[in-house]
């Protein structure tokens, strides 16, 4: 079980600046051969060890006898170690591999790239090693495994949990548990509470310092279960919250004009539709014209499929913003794109006012200058383009809505430009293809979502397959052995990532 590096710097929220015991340097009960690895590993105080938490757990497990043995099966065996041996491999690769005699067969265990795998059973008789079974030319193997040090005689403790934290050259396993329950032991009632009570009962959660102890030493897989599922809701908690503040702050700071869809407003722009909007397009419709009509910055999401309309609630939201006498921009990844946009709406609004115009890099200079100009003095309404709308050059007179498509192609700084400019304009975000970074931010309140689940009358239905690395197609090495007969060769090939069909011309 892992535990994400957020987790851990949100975990570290908990701790009371006022603790001393928490503030108290690692480095003095560390080996001086261990205090640099330590540092690398920014554990410098107690509470940085309290909230290390452990990259994974092995489990000492009953196991089955020699005879019930699988490849692939997890098990524990316990023996004598009888031989260790590191060699140089021809490729560079270091290998280290003990033989491990059991009561049935002997096992190897076999470490790559790791030359120190031994150096912590330097002494060590009898050993229990626990991994996932491997079977090479007749021999049992274990690949980095874990492997303990047992006294003649001993067995190791089944059912019980032993942490694995992530490590640097210098430091071992042994070592740093040792500083970690130590850490536990002496601070862990130290750390200040940060969730309430009344909500650790609603959630039914753990209080921290139980969470921090068992989440480094447990008795069960399900004390790890509780103690993470505490920290997770910690922060996540946390980072809501100071979402929130964000959000009333811009609230309180950030001016976004105005612009209220008053009702023959509305008739007018649909009246553009030649066509019936679909029940997602027009809920869609209803909560953008909400956030356009409050003095407060939108920052939307509208997800939808291929095909689902998203063009033309985005087209509403645009004719919205013009209707009120303000700027509106659509910003799109690529040029094809961006002129596909282009053909569509200069088609839909050809016997309207609106003043509209392309913006690529591809523009002539001339071309570029007078669509400058006019965005300059407000004589131009509505602009589509790339990259090439958010230049140095490029100055709006009343920016009042910026539709991006596919987000995750423009970076902060390309929004920013447009924001410093125009203060604070409304943003529409659409896509087909939400991106992790996109879920994060609707998730955590950077962005309110609209979906658009149906597709409109007519369309044909859009199939999504997720096909396996291994039944891929792989892509055409040579050319086709038969050669087209008119003349110029030509081959088809599907890229593995995408599957789009690459057309090569000699």
């Amino acid at each position: 079980m892992k535990h994400s590096p957020a987790t851990r710097r949100e975990a570290r929220s908990s701790i009371s600046p006022s603790a001393t015991l928490l503030s108290s340097p690692v480095a003095p009960l560390a080996p001086a051969r261990s205090r640099a690895a330590l540092e690398r590993l920014g554990l410098r105080r107690m509470a940085d060890l309290l909230f290390f938490f452990p990259r994974t757990y092995d489990a000492f497990d009953e196991s089955p006898p020699p005879e019930n043995w699988q490849e692939g099966m997890r098990i524990t065996v316990r023996g004598r170690l009888v031989s260790r041996q590191t060699r140089q491999l021809a490729d560079g690769r270091t290998l280290s591999q003990i033989i491990v005699q059991t009561d049935g067969p002997a096992v190897r265990c076999v470490w790559f790239r790791t030359p120190h795998a031994l150096a912590r059973l330097e002494g060590a008789r009898h050993v229990a090693v626990q991994g996932v079974l491997r079977l090479r030319r007749g021999i049992w193997e274990f690949h980095h495994p874990h492997v303990a040090t047992l006294l003649p005689g001993q067995e190791p403790a089944t059912g019980s949990l032993t942490p694995r934290y992530r490590l640097k050259e210098g430091l071992t396993q042994p070592l740093l548990r040792q500083l970690v329950r130590r850490a536990v032991e002496a601070c862990a009632d130290s750390l200040e509470e940060v969730l309430p009570e009344s909500l650790r009962r609603a959630r039914d959660l753990p209080g921290i310092a139980w969470a921090v102890r068992h989440i480094h030493f447990p008795a069960s897989e399900d004390e790890v279960r509780q103690a993470r599922r505490r920290f997770v809701y910690q922060e996540l908690f946390c980072m809501q919250l100071a979402l929130g503040l964000r959000r009333a702050a811009l609230a309180r700071a950030a001016q976004a004009p105005v612009l209220e869809p008053k009702p023959h407003i509305n008739a007018r722009i649909h009246r553009r539709f030649p066509f019936t909007l679909t029940a997602d397009q027009k809920r869609a419709i209803d909560e953008i014209a909400r956030d356009l009509s409050r003095p407060v910055p939108m920052s939307r999401l509208l997800q939808g499929d291929v095909g689902s309309g998203k063009t033309v609630v985005a087209q509403y939201a645009m004719l919205l913003a013009i209707a009120h006498g303000y700027q509106a921009v659509l910003m799109a990844p690529t040029e094809i794109l961006a002129q596909q946009h282009a053909r569509t709406l200069f088609s839909n609004l050809r016997a309207s006012r609106v003043k509209k115009a392309l913006l690529v890099g591809s523009l002539p200079e001339k071309e570029r200058a007078r669509v400058r100009a006019m965005l300059a003095d407000g004589s131009l309404d509505l602009v589509i383009g790339t990259h090439a709308v958010c230049q140095e050059d490029i100055r709006f007179a009343r920016l009042g809505l910026v539709v991006i498509d596919e987000q995750h192609r423009f970076g902060v700084w390309q929004r920013a430009r447009l924001q410093r400019d125009a203060c604070h304009p409304h943003y529409l975000v659409m896509t087909a293809t939400p991106i992790p970074r996109t879920v994060a931010l609707a998730l955590y309140g950077d962005l309110d979502v609209s979906c658009l689940r149906e597709s409109p009358p007519g369309r044909q239905p859009v199939h999504t397959y997720w096909v396996s690395p291994e039944k891929r197609p792989r892509p055409a090495r040579r050319r086709p052995r038969d050669p087209l007969p008119a003349g110029r060769h030509r081959e088809r090939r599907r890229t593995p990532a995408t599957h789009h069909p690459v057309l090569r011309t000699p």
